[in-house]
C-alpha cells in the first residue's frame, strides 16, 4: 500500500519537529534526512494523486 500525501507530510513534521527539538546531533542528523526523504515521498504521491483524480474523473463524470 502507498502512502498519502498528507500521511507523508504529517511524517515529515514529525521528524523535522524531533530534529528541532533534539540536542543530540546524530538525531539531528537522522530526523533532518528522514524528514527530507519523507518530504520527496510526499511530492510523488501528489503527483500519484493526481494521476488518479485524472484517471477516474471521466468515469465519475458519466455517472
Amino acid at each position: 500500500m502507498q502512502s498519502s500525501s498528507a500521511f507523508c507530510r504529517a511524517q515529515a513534521e514529525l521528524h523535522t519537529k524531533r530534529a528541532a527539538e533534539s540536542n543530540l546531533d546524530n538525531v539531528k542528523k537522522i530526523s533532518t534526512a528522514a524528514a527530507a526523504a519523507w518530504t520527496a515521498e510526499a511530492v510523488l504521491a501528489e503527483h500519484r494523486e493526481k494521476r488518479h483524480e485524472k484517471r477516474d474523473a471521466p468515469a465519475n463524470a458519466e455517472a
